[in-house]
């Protein structure tokens, strides 16, 4: 796992200066954090956050709720260790602990809530502009894409422009993984679009999110393994119990 984290942050950041457009992109949304080393990290750690994560929201609700459904935890334990997980403390720790640049994300979640809502399917004129503005970001052809004027098309990520591609490259590895990374949902499509278009994206929010909804996932790859031993890690948690020992 660990050679694979190491290979995706080298193909991901190697070649950055060969593309003034990606690399001035990648500085706006201060993605240098993908370029550093992860480190190492301990699995045991990360699946017993996962687990306590499930077990504490299961917990406060009724058997009878769905627990996708509740608000996202802001801090959970682990072997007793009380974990910080909310916006600001993941911001501070992947960009500096002196991090405090409010984000603006109003246009992201504008076009975010109309592709989750069923606007997206219900307001034509109102899909049509989201489209359109998608298109003129994320391929060479822009309004004359064929997904444009027909929804019901697969949107795949041999049709974005090569810019697309790369940032479909961070939303896969970095941010939201997906069964099969050729192929591209409207969601991620806004994300894409978003990070091409120079809008802030809230790299934090987005993290505590999607642990909130592979956690009650049986059969799911555990996102974000060497963020949690961090952040576990900085809270005192002792690796397999032995650190307190030593």
């Amino acid at each position: 796992m660990a050679r694979i984290i190491n290979e995706e942050r080298r193909v991901l950041t190697e070649s950055l200066h060969t593309v003034l457009v990606i690399k001035e992109l990648f500085k706006r949304h201060m993605c240098e954090w993908m370029a550093r080393s992860p480190g190492k990290f301990s699995e045991e750690m990360t699946r017993e956050f996962y687990a306590s994560y499930t077990v504490t929201i299961q917990n406060a609700i009724s058997k009878r709720a769905k627990p996708v459904a509740q608000y996202l935890l802001q801090v959970t334990l682990v072997w007793n260790f009380s974990i910080d997980i909310s916006e600001t403390t993941i911001c501070r720790f992947i960009y500096s602990p002196a991090h405090n640049l409010s984000i603006n994300t109003m246009e992201y979640d504008y076009m975010m809530g109309v592709v989750q809502s069923g606007a997206f399917q219900r307001d034509v004129e109102q899909r049509e502009t989201l489209l359109q503005w998608m298109a003129s970001h994320i391929t060479d052809e822009g309004e004359r894409t064929k997904w444009v004027c027909h929804i019901i098309l697969p949107i795949r990520m041999a049709t974005m422009s090569f810019t697309a591609k790369f940032f479909w490259t961070i939303v896969y590895t970095r941010l939201s993984r997906t069964q099969a990374n050729n192929m591209v949902t409207w969601d991620k499509v806004v994300m894409v679009a978003t990070l091409v278009a120079g809008l802030e994206l809230d790299f934090a929010r987005i993290f505590i999110a999607e642990i909130h909804e592979r956690a009650f996932k049986t059969t799911t790859t555990l996102p974000f393994l060497c963020l949690i031993f961090h952040l576990c890690r900085a809270a005192g948690v002792p690796i397999w119990h032995c650190d307190s020992l030593l």
